[in-house]
């Protein structure tokens, strides 16, 4: 997750960087939880970069538990 630069054509046609990303972000937590992994660690670069730490993350993942 640290170092994504290139995105998939057909993706972008359907949703920004930025969803996409996270979208990706959500999928591998909640598959690292479903193997009993409760700790998840990311490091923020991307993140802060593309502005994304802000209140809709916390909410996209509140609500995904």
């Amino acid at each position: 997750m640290d170092e994504v630069g290139q995105w998939d054509a057909k993706d972008l046609k359907q949703y920004s960087e930025e969803e996409i990303y996270l979208n990706h972000l959500i999928k591998l937590s909640k598959h690292l939880k479903s193997k009993g992994i409760n700790n998840i660690g990311v490091w923020t670069d991307m993140l802060d970069k593309k502005k994304m730490v802000n209140e809709q993350l916390k909410d996209r993942i509140g609500k995904r538990d």
